[in-house]
């Protein structure tokens, strides 16, 4: 124990470090995955060669804006701008902060997993893409198969609630009407 106890005081000396200092490390695993991903964005953006200037080509030109009605339209369409931007999946996922193949899954012909809400607010951000505007429409086709699922309610449905200022009107109308005058003036 002295032996431990000397090796700290000849290392707090060198160091300046205090003898009762606490260290932590990293775990290896953690720092492996970090080196991973820190590869991972150098190898998704390309430097520049050094001594010429940065030449940038402009985006093509969108085929937006579309209107989507169906879930394959919707994987169409972010496909589509994926190759208009000329962009890998391996970008999409470095992007968006997914862990390295989902946007495969996600976006191949056949997906093998899901697009979630998350995932595609994630998505649209990283292809630089907005919704403008989402309408809902009665399908008549769900109505007739939902018809008889539908069950009516037993209770009458509640009055809705006067708000503060129609109180408040209605009791100066009642209580105060040299106020009323002055309301209408």
């Amino acid at each position: 124990m002295s032996e431990r106890a000397d090796l700290l005081d000849d290392f707090s000396e060198h160091s300046g470090t205090p003898r009762n200092a606490v260290f932590y490390s990293i775990s290896p695993a953690l720092e492996r995955a970090r080196a991973a991903r820190e590869a991972l964005v150098q190898a998704s953006v390309p430097e520049p060669p050094p001594g010429e200037p940065e030449a940038v080509a402009p985006p093509p030109e969108p085929s937006l804006p579309r209107v989507v009605t169906t879930r394959d339209e919707l994987l169409d369409l972010i496909r589509r701008r994926r190759d208009e931007l000329g962009i890998t999946h391996e970008t999409i996922d470095v992007l968006t902060g997914w862990a390295a193949g989902y946007a495969s899954k996600v976006l191949s012909p056949e997906p093998v997993r899901g697009l979630g809400a998350n995932a595609l607010a994630l998505v649209i951000g990283a292809l630089a893409l907005g919704i403008a505007r989402v309408e809902f429409v009665e399908d008549p086709q769900q109505v007739e198969k939902m018809r008889s699922r539908w069950v009516p309610r037993r209770r009458p449905q509640m009055k809705p609630r006067r708000t503060r200022g129609a109180l408040l009107a209605s009791r100066t109308s009642a209580n105060c009407p040299e106020m009323n005058s002055e309301m209408e003036r």
